[in-house]
């Protein structure tokens, strides 16, 4: 019953990527030059229309592929009879379901975007290296979870010696480790602070995402052992279990870590925060938490995506299953670990009001908290990066300046 919608999904997403795929090659300036029409649409003038017509045809498809998988499952767990009877443990694998998860995947999680995310390979000549020790860690796949690697970034002029602090960083929705390096130089590397701590970083992929293992490429992908599948849940559970391991390994025991998230990371870091708070003594060694433009819920941006109330697109954020939900997170964090919500000027994907009202709740539950101690209000910092868009505010003087003043701030034996 819900592989019909699935396959429907599916199917839009291949002919609409073909199109898209035709376009970028023969509607481009060059080709048109040289006046050849495209083999398998005809002439360049009929190329816009038909990848439009199939744009407006598909995508509405995909909306009521979805539609209708909902409804069907909620009439299975709850008016379900004889052979339409849900089974025992069917309300755990609908969580996981493919159907409902359609939208967060496309929303959310673009592991093959941009092309090659993939199969890029580390090059250890590469410029942003220079003065860094790099080594790519493989993580065990666990109770059926996948493979995971990532990489660990110190300064070489530490040797043997273990940083003074890890940088534990989630990354947003789309591309790869090795695409981030420039922004890990700038984080390890500060062009300006006042005795800056010597810093490691690590990187984890997580499944799906560059090397690591996960989700079966398209037409593949309905085969995805559950465990392999992109969810809240998994990926909370890859950062989760990789932090944990790390904190065994000899030369980082006892180094205080620093969550940092950027976009749907920021998401990530604020959600395993939360979760490890219900732990005792499961946040001993977590110094702070910097949201770099989190992402503030799904609902939210989904709306933001399609402001139009028009459109069926408008209403998406009511079929995810992935909520992420960051205020609601941070209200379940201890309010002793400190803070940090950098917020670019021109975020052009996450509304700076948004990204404000995050951290103005976050102020609200901190400091309305009965168990705050009056001599030592909990460190709850907001920094705005002028002329910065989503993803370039790492290139920014103050944003570096920020980072690793809030970091020597809160550094354990600095307190």
């Amino acid at each position: 019953m819900n592989n019909g919608p699935l396959i429907i999904s599916e199917l839009c997403d291949f002919v609409v990527g073909l199109y898209t795929g035709i376009e970028e090659v023969y509607g481009s300036p060059t080709y048109r030059a040289l006046g050849r029409p495209c083999p398998l649409l005809g002439s360049s003038r009929k190329l816009v229309f038909t990848t439009t017509y199939w744009l407006a045809l598909l995508h509405p498809m995909e909306f009521l592929g979805c539609w209708s998988a909902s409804c069907c499952l909620h009439f299975r767990q709850h008016y379900g009879h004889g052979r339409w009877a849900p089974s025992p443990d069917s309300r755990s694998q609908n969580r996981d379901s493919h159907a409902e998860s359609i939208f967060q995947r496309r929303l959310l999680y673009m592991p093959y975007f941009p092309p090659g995310s993939r199969t890029q390979e580390l090059d250890p000549a590469d410029p942003m290296l220079r003065g860094l020790t790099v080594r790519k860690l493989s993580f065990a796949p666990v109770d059926g979870s996948p493979r995971l690697d990532g990489l660990l970034l110190t300064p070489s002029s530490l040797g043997s010696r273990p940083p003074e602090g890890l940088i534990y960083y989630l990354q947003g929705n789309a591309g790869n480790t090795l695409a981030r390096l420039p922004k890990f130089r700038e984080l390890l590397f500060p062009a300006a602070a006042t005795d800056p701590p010597t810093l490691g970083l690590f990187a984890l992929s997580p499944r799906g995402y560059w090397s690591s293992g996960g989700p079966l490429p398209f037409p593949l992908t309905a085969l995805t052992p559950p465990g392999h599948r992109l969810s809240q849940r998994g990926l909370l559970r890859d950062y989760g279990r990789v932090l944990a391991e790390l904190g065994q390994r000899s030369e980082l025991k006892n180094v205080p870590v620093w969550l940092h998230g950027h976009s749907l990371g920021g998401a990530v870091a604020a959600q395993l925060l939360a979760e490890m708070c219900k732990a005792e003594g499961g946040t001993d060694h977590i110094a702070g938490l910097i949201l770099e433009n989190p992402l503030p819920s799904v609902p939210h941006m989904v709306k933001v995506l399609y402001p139009s109330k028009w459109l069926p697109y408008h209403y998406l954020g009511g079929f995810a299953r992935d909520r992420w939900d960051s205020s609601q997170a941070l209200h379940s964090i201890h309010h002793r670990i400190p803070l940090l919500v950098i917020q670019s000027e021109h975020d052009e994907l996450v509304p700076p009001l948004l990204t404000r009202g995050l951290y103005d709740d976050a102020c609200a539950s901190r400091l309305s908290d009965p168990t705050n101690n009056p001599t030592h209000q909990p460190i709850t910092q907001h920094a705005v990066i002028p002329h910065a868009l989503h993803d370039s505010a790492f290139s920014k003087a103050r944003y570096r300046l920020t980072v690793h003043r809030f970091i020597s701030r809160t550094m354990p034996h600095k307190k």
